[in-house]
Parts: structure tokens; C-alpha cells; sequence
């Protein structure tokens, strides 16, 4: 019941930035202003935006501490890449990067 809880709070949340993007990023900034905004951009501040929406929902619903959903997968990645950087030394030469 709290994942289809969670499922519905992230699909309001998207509908709600949806929305805000079309009006203040493309109503306002775009045909008013004439201002010039990629479309990448406004898919990175989708992605932002939906990824804060998910992290919050994750810690009301399931009582899980966020900060940790992003730091161990981080310390991870460095973990890995420390333990291969010999292997990636040798993969990609010096040579190559112009050096």
C-alpha cells in the first residue's frame, strides 16, 4: 500500500512540475520574454525536481534516511574506481589523452 502510495505522490508531484515548466519556463520565459532555454535544460530541472520529489517521498513514507541512498553509492563509486584505477591507467594510455 505505501509503494502505490508513493507511486501516486511522485505522479502528482511530475504532473505539478510538468505543469510549472510549461508556464513559467515556456509561457513566461519563452514566448514573453523571448528568452532562449534548451531543451535540456528543462529536462535536467525535471530530473532534479523529480529526484528531490522521490527522495523526500522515500523518507516520509518508508522512514529511510535519504542522505544515505546518496553517500553509500557515492563512497561506493569511489571505492571501485581507486581498486581499478591501475587497470584504467593501463586500458587508456597516457598516449592517447595527448600527453
Amino acid at each position: 500500500m505505501l509503494v502505490l502510495t508513493g507511486a501516486t505522490w511522485l505522479s502528482v508531484s511530475f504532473v505539478a512540475l510538468k505543469t510549472l515548466d510549461l508556464l513559467v519556463i515556456g509561457e513566461y520565459l519563452i514566448d514573453r520574454h523571448s528568452a532562449y532555454i534548451p531543451d535540456i535544460v528543462r529536462m535536467l530541472i525535471m530530473g532534479v525536481g523529480l529526484a528531490a520529489t522521490a527522495l523526500v517521498i522515500v523518507q516520509v513514507l518508508f522512514q529511510v534516511d535519504p542522505v544515505a541512498l546518496v553517500a553509500l553509492p557515492t563512497v561506493m563509486t569511489a571505492i571501485v574506481g581507486v581498486a581499478l584505477r591501475d587497470t584504467l591507467v593501463r586500458f587508456f594510455p597516457a598516449s592517447r589523452w595527448g600527453k
